[in-house]
């Protein structure tokens, strides 16, 4: 299944053309189930025939059929609020990457000023300068 595949590769690579896909299928699909004609389908009572069972079948049918409405509702909000999580998921796992990046500008730039304080040492340097100002090669 795509959305299963899809979960999965979240972890390791946010790909934003798929994402725009996904979340414009399930905003698509959510509205197609909502503005179906389901809900308000009515089946003529002549359509379970004449027979004395007829009108418990109409009954029957007619909590099946509010069953299914009901479940269909739901998943039509089901749908919405993965689409909203996929969104959710986008947005932090970008902040993930801007946050991972500015850490590892951070760390760099703490190498940086480690090197700089290693590259200049007083003590080498009045070491050198009390050796040439007090004839220390004279020997």
């Amino acid at each position: 299944m795509f959305i299963d595949g899809f979960i999965r590769s979240l972890e390791t690579v946010l790909e934003p053309s798929q994402l725009e896909i996904i979340k414009r299928e399930l905003l698509s699909g959510a509205t197609q189930l909502d503005n179906s004609e389901f809900k308000s389908l009515q089946v003529a009572p002549t359509a379970f025939g004449g027979a004395e069972s007829s009108s418990e079948l109409e009954f029957h049918h007619g909590r099946a059929h509010q069953v299914i409405a009901e479940t269909l509702s739901g998943v039509t909000a089901d749908m919405r609020d993965f689409r909203d999580g996929v969104a959710m998921a986008e947005v932090m796992l970008e902040d993930a990457d801007t946050g991972a990046q500015s850490d590892l500008s951070r760390r760099e730039a703490a190498v940086a000023a480690l090197e700089d304080a290693n590259r200049w040492f007083s003590g080498d340097h009045k070491y050198d300068q009390a050796r040439n100002e007090h004839g220390g090669d004279q020997g």
